[in-house]
């Protein structure tokens, strides 16, 4: 995502657990279509990793 200019958002392991993606919203102007956006572009890079 950041790599592609897409998205910049960080990932971290919790408690001995896998990294796991870290969304932080601080916006009011957050809407549904860009939550949809978020987790339509992880499903299309997660999809084309495994190609």
């Amino acid at each position: 995502m950041v790599r592609e200019g897409r998205m910049m958002i960080t990932y971290q392991p919790l408690r001995g657990r896998p990294n796991f993606f870290r969304l932080v919203l601080q916006s009011s102007q957050v809407t549904s279509r860009d939550l949809e956006y978020f987790i339509n572009t992880i499903e299309e890079l997660a999809q084309n990793s495994q190609e």
